[in-house]
């Protein structure tokens, strides 16, 4: 029976890490513990200076048993790479992200810290979960499930309907209504626990969605996944706060000069209320706000 994993930490890639620095404690209320090392919440966030294409570059997660998942991935015939890691914390695996959904992983076997919630804001509570842009839930759940061991928090499928309405009205036969199905737009999401966070996986199911923008949750949310997924490819696509008063968070963001996407909460995933952030407003990173 493998010991859980649990996330250690998420590494950033900015390309003005004083810069984004500044936005993390500004926006968020993140704590700089050391250059480059944030604490948001009970996850720290690593800095580097970095110009990819994704800011989200990695997903740290710790185990007490590296040994044993490095024979299980051998044993599943799973690649992996060992490397070095900081002095005095051992050494750590890295996966091929082609491998596990686009999502780069290093697991290491870092020692367990004292974290206190820590925030310079009691109304941001630190990070709800890393969100993935998806092509297969199947296959990810399979991985990270399956072979990691990370328990199912929760499965949802989010829906939208596109109907035609003919209606037929006489005076002599009534009336006769004909509908027909334009399209379907759908996400099917999964979360899968990493301790005090989640990881959300997203899949686009959508199957003649219609042309042009959705002002629905369900539509826009799925739209924001394939585009990001044609663009990209799948992968590490968002990060999201988990708070206690949504609109002071989104209040607060804006007055640190963030600009938003949604200017009230909307319905969200697990009975919550979401709203998003412009990442071109928060250097490339797409930010969003839950409150449970």
């Amino acid at each position: 029976m493998m010991t859980p994993l649990e996330i250690d930490h998420v590494e950033i890639a900015a390309r003005d890490t004083a810069a984004m620095t500044q936005l993390l404690v500004e926006a968020f209320a993140a704590v700089e513990q050391q250059p480059g090392r944030l604490l948001l919440g009970m996850t720290p966030l690593q800095l580097h200076e970095g110009g990819s294409r994704r800011a989200l570059s990695s997903l740290g997660l710790r185990t007490d048993d590296l040994d044993g998942l490095r024979r299980r991935l051998r044993d599943a015939q799973v690649a992996f790479d060992d490397e070095d890691v900081a002095a005095g914390s051992g050494r750590a695996i890295r996966l091929r992200p082609q491998d596990w959904g686009g999502v780069p992983l290093i697991i290491g076997a870092w020692p367990h810290e004292n974290r206190l919630p820590t925030s310079a804001d009691d109304n941001v509570l630190g990070v709800d979960h890393v969100g993935v842009a998806s092509t297969d839930n199947a296959a990810a759940e399979r991985r990270f499930c399956d072979l990691l061991g990370l328990p199912v928090e929760s499965r949802q499928t989010d829906t939208e309907t596109l109907l035609r309405v003919e209606q037929f009205t006489s005076d002599s036969y009534g009336v006769r209504v004909a509908t027909s199905q334009l399209g379907q737009t759908g996400l099917r999401v999964l979360f899968v626990s990493l301790g005090e966070t989640d990881l959300e996986l997203l899949q686009d199911l959508s199957s003649a969605a219609g042309e042009g923008e959705h002002s629905s949750s369900t539509a826009g949310d799925t739209t924001a996944i394939s585009r990001y997924i044609e663009r990209s490819g799948p992968g590490l696509h968002h990060l999201a706060l988990r708070v206690r008063d949504i609109e002071a968070a989104l209040l607060g963001a804006k007055r640190a000069g963030a600009t938003l996407l949604d200017e009230v909460g909307r319905p969200g995933s697990r009975r919550a209320q979401i709203a998003f952030l412009d990442p071109r407003s928060t250097a490339r990173i797409l930010f969003h706000f839950v409150q449970r």
